[in-house]
């Protein structure tokens, strides 16, 4: 507790989708909380935000886009570094360490992947350069080989990387399939061991 006091935990599941997030933020409400703590994707916290920005809740979010901190709800507080910095750090990187030339961009369908895409982009033009493929699919697929096809045939060196866990381990496996021998160029879920120890 907290000098003297218990401290309620009120848990509900958002079960990764942003209708469910919703819901079950609505069902907390009733409880009538003192903070929240979100453990949830940048597009649930994106979806959940007008509730409370009305509630006037201060809220810690572990969503990392851009977007969440910087569109005009001032009850969000991030513990993580922004995709851009990271999106940015992340270009030079592949550019200036490894010597890539020819970028590709492969990024979730959703806001977390969406709104760090361009940041990628304009980090790259910076630098002189423009990818030479930019695609995306829904962090629900299950087969991500139609877009790796794509990239492998517009003659890639790297691919800089934007998703979530699964999303990831699938792309590392099917660039093994596809035999594509480029590095793959990542935001931080790629560091989780969990992702590491099932991508190859």
């Amino acid at each position: 507790g907290i000098n003297g006091k218990l401290i309620q935990l009120i848990i509900e599941d958002n079960a990764a989708t942003n209708e469910i997030a919703v819901n079950a933020l609505n069902k907390v409400m009733t409880e009538k909380p003192v903070a929240l703590i979100l453990g949830s994707t940048s597009s649930q916290t994106m979806a959940m935000s007008p509730i409370i920005q009305k509630a006037k809740l201060t809220t810690i979010i572990e969503g990392s886009s851009p977007t969440l901190t910087g569109h005009g709800n001032q009850w969000l507080f991030s513990t993580r570094v922004t995709d851009e910095f990271a999106a940015i750090a992340a270009v030079r990187y592949a550019v200036k360490d490894l010597g890539k030339t020819k970028i590709a961009v492969f990024h979730a369908a959703e806001e977390f992947g969406t709104s760090t895409a361009p940041i990628i982009v304009s980090t790259a033009k910076e630098l002189g350069l423009t990818p030479v493929a930019v695609v995306s699919a829904p962090s629900t697929d299950k087969d991500v080989s139609a877009q790796l096809l794509q990239i492998k045939n517009a003659g890639a060196d790297v691919i800089l990387s934007w998703v979530l866990p699964a999303p990831g381990i699938l792309l590392a496996q099917q660039m093994k399939q596809l035999k594509m021998d480029i590095p793959l160029v990542g935001n931080p879920v790629f560091a989780l061991s969990q992702v590491l120890s099932l991508m190859t």
